[in-house]
């Protein structure tokens, strides 16, 4: 069947009407906010220079905070349009359609990617407000690490749709939680350097890592990020390949089962 774009148009459509509702935005920006004020403001109060200007770890953490929920907002919008789905009971209705596999993930990315942006505009005002900083001084070197890290959120987002598929309703929590747990290896608040040897090998093998690293090193010491980027992005391809595969793989077993009881379960 061919891919058509006006079927993955309809299904994006039907997610940004739902983001509409004023609760759904305020989700974006509390966690957004709280993040900047406390993150901000305790590393600029540690690291405090006599005229107030902003330091150098201040520059480096108000940078990473813009663009970590690019990957922790679209792994956790990716999967929970899924979620959505199976609350409202549409998604039975949903797959009954001609739409394709291969277009419903498609639409899942552009609402994720939708979700992402405004995580990161949220961001960047904020930043702008309270520390008059803008996060685009580091230059264009931001915008190929902000797509490094979208598709690092839909790799991730892919693993959890899978999760989504064989628990179902069940693992509603875990979707929430699980983007957070590789923040802590990726540098984004601290140097991975201070981290025990084996966490520091945990994080070699994390995309999210070297673009946090790199942009580090280039804001405090003016480094090239490109080789960060290549890393990044190679692991990016490797990890994104296992979970559409695995995704198929699972969806497949879930549609023998029957996507029904997927509804049903609670």
């Amino acid at each position: 069947m061919n891919f058509k774009i006006k079927r993955v148009f309809a299904v994006v459509m039907r997610h940004l009407l739902l983001m509409k509702n004023p609760f759904e935005l305020t989700s974006h920006l509390y966690w957004v906010l709280m993040d900047v004020v406390i993150f901000g403001f305790l590393v600029q109060s540690m690291n405090r220079q006599g005229d107030n200007s902003l330091n150098v770890a201040t520059i480096c953490i108000l940078t990473n905070l813009a663009v970590c929920y690019v990957f922790a907002r679209g792994a956790v919008s990716l999967a929970s349009t899924l979620l959505k789905d199976l609350s409202d009971l549409s998604f039975v209705g949903l797959m009954a359609t001609p739409i394709t596999t291969a277009e419903w993930i498609a639409s899942q990315i552009i609402v994720a990617a939708v979700s992402s942006g405004i995580s990161f505009l949220m961001g960047f005002v904020c930043i702008g407000i309270f520390f008059r900083f803008n996060v685009f001084s580091s230059g264009l070197v931001l915008i190929p690490a902000i797509i490094s890290l979208l598709i690092s959120s839909w790799t991730l987002g892919i693993f959890m749709l899978s999760l989504v598929i064989i628990f179902g309703k069940k693992s509603s929590s875990s979707i929430h939680t699980v983007p957070w747990l590789f923040l802590p290896f990726s540098g984004v608040f601290y140097s991975v350097s201070i981290l025990p040897t084996y966490c520091q090998k945990i994080a070699s093998w994390l995309p999210m890592f070297h673009i946090f690293d790199g942009l580090t090193q280039y804001i405090k010491n003016g480094q090239s990020i490109t080789f960060a980027l290549l890393k990044s992005m190679g692991l990016n391809l490797i990890y994104f390949t296992v979970a559409i595969t695995l995704f198929m793989i699972m969806f497949k077993r879930r549609k023998n089962i029957g996507l029904t009881r997927l509804e049903l379960e609670s």
